[in-house]
């Protein structure tokens, strides 16, 4: 009888044994399961985050697009610019050319009518002295001797 005794308390002790150890692995495997849902939703969160930056980064690269297009656009503009200064300096220098031949002949000119104006001066100094020192036909009339 002591023998069955023993036997029933060490098939208790067995089966206390067992229920600790089912009911640490079910908490084990309960601590697990709730892990495996906290890092499913860590990468449910890194996929969607994942996504925009993805669509970030289209965003930007759009963005790094139209600025290499305008930028682009502003080399083209600038040398237009540039091109046009040059023809218009080059205009200005002809023009400049043209106005100081049109001076170096308005000078040549206003010197010709300044001799011409000398020898005009001269002439009629001595037809005012001739008429000064002759008698005139009209004798007076028309305001000459």
């Amino acid at each position: 009888m002591i023998g069955n005794r023993v036997t029933i308390l060490l098939g208790l002790v067995m089966a206390g044994m067992m229920l600790w150890f089912v009911t640490g692995f079910l908490a084990v495997m309960n601590t697990m399961n709730a892990t495996v849902s906290s890092l499913g939703e860590d990468i449910r969160t890194a996929s969607t985050t994942l996504f925009a930056m993805r669509q970030d980064t289209a965003r930007i690269v759009e963005h790094i697009a139209a600025m290499q297009q305008n930028i682009t656009m502003l080399d083209r503009n600038l040398n237009r610019v540039n091109h046009n200064i040059a023809g218009i300096q080059h205009t200005m220098s002809e023009d400049i050319e043209q106005i100081r031949t049109l001076l170096e002949t308005m000078s040549h000119d206003i010197g010709v009518m300044n001799l011409t104006a000398q020898r005009m001066s001269a002439y009629m100094g001595r037809m005012t002295y001739d008429m000064d020192h002759t008698v005139s036909p009209l004798e007076g009339y028309l305001g000459l001797p």
